[in-house]
């Protein structure tokens, strides 16, 4: 039904357990409604690191036994699409795929950034924002940012031609990216090349998409030291983000 909730969302856990579990705490002191995981949930996607993954996910249940589940998208360090079928039962075996919460109030959709973000995925990402604009929300979520805040950290080119004009044709209202192991926020953007662009981007608080990210739910932080002109605010210290959703 379409009343309001709340979920977590974020990604980057795999290599600071100490973070990793006190993210996780915090999940469970707020019982959302589900998680977004937008992966590198690992660092090398070996069986001894997903058993401490999973071990440490156990810290989200709460009291009552109730399991918080996880909506997942692939990271750089998910070696295989295939991973993520596995050991969550992802119901596209390209990791590209969307669900609906509260009836028509919220379509999530979750991309993969880990193979072309054109061709088949850009003509299903097309397919899916038509069929989801009378949704009151549509957020996305995926791995690699395509403007990252890190400096070290490459533009993902490709992404932004395949998926910007989608997102601001139909309105995206959030996307939360990873990756860069930073903590961002802009404002509503879409996309321009145009006088008082920056980078391929200009603010627009009438009908912009905002950005949220870029990891830090454990892995190692580095400096948020390439900031936009529309950056909000942007530093680096561990992060889950809680987003309310209603009506």
């Amino acid at each position: 039904e379409p009343r309001a909730f709340a979920f977590c969302a974020g990604g980057d856990s795999r290599n600071h357990r100490t973070a990793r579990q006190a993210a996780n705490r915090a999940v469970e002191r707020l019982q959302p409604l589900f998680v977004a995981f937008a992966g590198d949930m690992t660092d090398k996607s070996r069986d001894d690191q997903w058993q401490d993954w999973f071990d440490d996910w156990e810290l989200t249940t709460s009291s009552d036994g109730r399991l918080i589940p996880l909506v997942v998208a692939r990271g750089n360090h998910e070696r295989r699409n295939r991973t993520l079928v596995d050991l969550f039962d992802c119901p596209h075996p390209s990791i590209f795929y969307s669900l609906r919460f509260g009836g028509e109030l919220l379509q999530l959709i979750s991309l993969n950034s880990e193979i072309s973000a054109d061709g088949k995925q850009a003509a299903w990402l097309a397919e899916t924002l038509q069929a989801a604009d009378d949704c009151t929300w549509i957020i996305a979520q995926y791995h690699k940012p395509m403007r990252p805040h890190v400096e070290k950290k490459k533009e993902q080119h490709e992404q932004y031609r395949a998926w910007t004009p989608l997102f601001d044709q139909h309105q995206v209202d959030l996307v939360i990216e990873c990756d860069s192991h930073c903590v961002k926020r802009t404002w509503p953007i879409r996309p321009s090349d145009g006088p008082g662009s920056d980078e391929g981007f200009i603010r627009d608080d009438a009908r912009g998409t905002v950005y949220i990210g870029e990891g830090c739910w454990g892995a190692p932080l580095r400096a948020a030291d390439d900031r936009k002109s529309w950056t909000r605010a942007a530093d680096a210290f561990n992060q889950i983000n809680w987003i309310l959703v209603a009506p």
